[in-house]
């Protein structure tokens, strides 16, 4: 027991994923494989780990089986059930990065896999299935058969991603430039009366040249309408009165002799 607690065994209480019981069940049996001790020690210190559901599971296992026999692989069954698997391998075959970040993908990806060990167990199936769930800007570039190995795969997508940051950021910062200057050129605008470069209001100088033009003439068209017209017919008829007059004037006075 003494050599055993050295190696610092972890506790298990009991878990609804079934992947903790597996890696539990996983790191005790090395640890017992290190003390080199027969099957049914190997059992009481396992055993000894249990707290908690795991322990009352223990209890009630052992009432009914009245023996050791076949704890490990029980112990399997009942913690990381065939069913259970079976929805871990297939939420491993749907597995998308979506927002997650390249880290998350990856670890979300090595963890699952460990339910399908057969669609992973080669470096070219491995890299198939990892480039079958990252997002397609980054599928776009990458190619299963470009990469010797799953490890290549990795470094180079991680490479491809900090690419895209840094352009991404100089993007950014490019736009924040020209906001910047942007933002400056409004403010001289209202400083100097909205004549520096773009004439007033920021309209361009030909245009508000053009604009003015446009009420001076209108103006000008205002005060002529405004005016009183004498129709065509009324000067004719003006004129035709103004000869009959004269004419007639003509007739009472003569001009004189001397004239």
């Amino acid at each position: 027991m003494g050599e055993f607690m050295k190696l610092r065994p972890t506790p298990f209480v009991g878990s609804h994923d079934p992947l903790e019981a597996h890696d539990w069940i996983r790191t005790i049996e090395r640890k017992l494989e290190i003390i080199n001790c027969d099957e049914p020690t190997k059992v009481a210190l396992a055993t000894h780990q249990l707290t908690g559901a795991a322990l009352a599971w223990w209890e009630s296992y052992r009432e009914a089986h009245r023996g050791q026999e076949g704890f490990l692989e029980d112990f399997r069954k009942y913690h990381v059930p065939e069913a259970a698997r079976d929805l871990k391998a297939e939420e491993f075959r749907k597995l998308k990065q979506n927002t997650m970040t390249m880290q998350e993908y990856i670890e979300k990806f090595t963890t699952l896999s460990r339910y399908a060990p057969e669609e992973v167990n080669t470096d070219p199936k491995k890299c198939k299935c990892f480039i079958r769930g990252l997002n397609p800007e980054i599928k776009s570039i990458v190619h299963s058969n470009e990469a010797p190995s799953f490890a290549t795969l990795i470094n180079r997508i991680i490479q491809i991603e900090e690419d895209k940051r840094e352009e991404k950021s100089q993007l950014k910062r490019k736009f924040m430039e020209i906001k910047s200057q942007r933002q400056e050129r409004r403010f001289r605008q209202k400083s100097f009366g909205g004549q520096v470069s773009r004439g007033s209001y920021g309209v361009p100088p030909e245009t508000l040249f053009r604009s003015r033009h446009a009420l001076l003439q209108l103006k000008a068209s205002t005060r002529l309408s405004s005016m009183t017209l004498v129709p065509a017919s009324s000067v004719a008829s003006l004129g035709i009165f103004s000869s009959t007059i004269l004419s007639r004037c003509d007739q009472q006075h003569p001009p004189s002799p001397t004239q």
